[in-house]
């Protein structure tokens, strides 16, 4: 009967221990799941150009401007434009290049 009885709470324990490590590793799964959400919604921001703040290179704090200096870490180098400005201004230039272009094809032959 002592046997039988051993091997019921090494069964029993056994199974705890597995349900603790479940319960961890789902946890762990959550923790990482939401860094990783959290770090995809980080960088659509920054890339994107959804937010309308500017942020550091060096240290990723936010700012307002461009020519900010950096609050935090005391940054003056260049703040990139985000790729919305960006894809403004090379559509104006698109369109600017094309009229000159225009222009010198309807001059060219009269």
């Amino acid at each position: 009967m002592s046997k039988i009885n051993n091997r019921k709470k090494e069964e029993q324990e056994i199974l705890k221990q597995m349900e603790e490590a479940m319960k961890d590793d789902a946890k762990d799964s959550d923790s990482l799941d939401k860094e990783v959400e959290e770090d995809k919604h980080s960088k659509l921001d920054y890339f994107s150009g959804l937010d309308n703040n500017y942020h550091c290179p060096n240290c990723n704090h936010v700012l307002n401007s461009r020519h900010d200096v950096c609050p935090k870490c005391g940054y003056r180098g260049y703040v990139p434009m985000k790729p919305k400005e960006t894809r403004f201004i090379k559509f104006i230039l698109f369109g600017i290049l094309l009229a000159i272009f225009i222009l010198y094809m309807i001059f060219r032959t009269a």
